[in-house]
């Protein structure tokens, strides 16, 4: 066994995990906010209907809006493999959201700053 190992068995556990999300799942964008936004890709200029905000005032992030059974989900990945960012994502008022984990462990959306750690992956739905 290769150091390698149990880190690809930890992220494919994670995928599928979130299986129920992605597979099937029409991706209307994918976009990068952030500081430094990669050459040919799309920064996010106006977050998807029902989010007022996505902002990170510390990294750079990858963000993937997409559509699955009439659901919206909206994927961010933290794109620096080194070091956490925070994270700031606020619903229009009135919006129901639910906020899924790594591990598709889904609580509910509260408001706020949230610390996405190095890699790492938040996932907010909406109908």
């Amino acid at each position: 066994m290769t150091q390698v190992y149990p880190l690809v068995k930890q992220v494919n556990s994670e995928l599928l995990a979130l299986e129920s999300i992605f597979l099937n799942a029409d991706i209307k964008y994918v976009w990068h906010i952030g500081e430094t936004i990669p050459s040919g890709t799309k920064k996010l200029t106006k977050a998807p209907e029902g989010i007022s905000k996505i902002e990170t005032d510390d990294g750079n992030a990858v963000v993937s809006y997409l559509v699955n059974n009439n659901k919206k989900y909206i994927a961010i990945v933290n794109s620096n493999p080194n070091g956490g960012m925070n994270l700031d994502v606020q619903f229009e008022e009135g919006v129901k959201a639910e906020k899924y984990d790594q591990n598709a462990k889904v609580s509910e959306y509260t408001p706020g700053v949230i610390r996405l750690a190095a890699g790492n992956i938040v996932i907010y739905s909406w109908i």
